[in-house]
């Protein structure tokens, strides 16, 4: 399956975190080819820095485009900065959709002693390369080239792009993907249904959880 990873990071958690959250990403990936987009250089497959030209959804999604004009794979895996995936994430083998978005993802907050089932989210998903071009090239056409700060451009790709509940999205599914809430978030909330569990398979108990990743108080 021709597949590559395309990680983005505004750079603005704790660096040691970060560490952390890419050492996962590499350990499970099994491979697999990584491109980097970041805001500081970065020692993680191909990287591309953009500088450090502030924290935005838009920023986020230029990278993105820019991390997917780089690509040579048909088909692009997403991992974000503040999220760790199970190894059977990076397995999947999508087929005819545009867009398969994982299932089985649980938040955690930097406080409580909990892990809460989210919806499918945008931080978990496969997408063919041509699509998350074209798709991202209509939404940024005419925005800011960067901007930092609070952003939002055309409504209906947004959605397309942040919806949590779309019923048209296909799904995969696995073991849980894990998504923190920290400093340096762009959102400090998050979608999240009626589950709840204090210990899920691969992941262990949630206080270690966050110990193990320096997810700080």
């Amino acid at each position: 399956m021709n597949k590559s990873i395309l990680y983005y990071t505004g750079n603005a958690k704790h660096p040691e975190f970060e560490k952390r959250v890419q050492q996962t990403l590499v350990e499970n990936c099994q491979g697999l080819p990584i491109i980097s987009v970041s805001h500081k250089p970065l020692d993680l497959g191909k990287n591309i820095c953009v500088g450090e030209v502030g924290h935005s959804y838009l920023n986020a999604f230029r990278q993105i485009l820019i991390g997917a004009q780089a690509a040579e794979t048909e088909w692009l895996i997403f991992a974000e900065d503040d999220f760790i995936y199970p190894p059977e994430y990076f397995q999947f083998n999508p087929s005819d959709e545009n867009l398969y978005r994982y299932d089985n993802v649980w938040m955690v907050y930097r406080r409580g002693g909990w892990f809460y089932k989210t919806p499918p989210i945008s931080g978990a998903q496969i997408a063919k390369r041509d699509y998350v071009v074209q798709e991202f090239t209509s939404y940024l056409e005419g925005q800011p080239e960067w901007f930092d700060g609070e952003h939002r451009g055309p409504s209906t790709t947004y959605r397309l792009l942040l919806l949590v509940d779309d019923p048209n999205i296909k799904t995969f599914t696995g073991p849980p993907a894990i998504v923190f809430k920290t400093v340096g978030n762009l959102s400090r909330a998050g979608s999240i249904g009626g589950m709840l569990a204090r210990h899920i398979p691969i992941w262990g108990h949630v206080g270690e959880l966050r110990r193990r990743y320096c997810v700080r108080a």
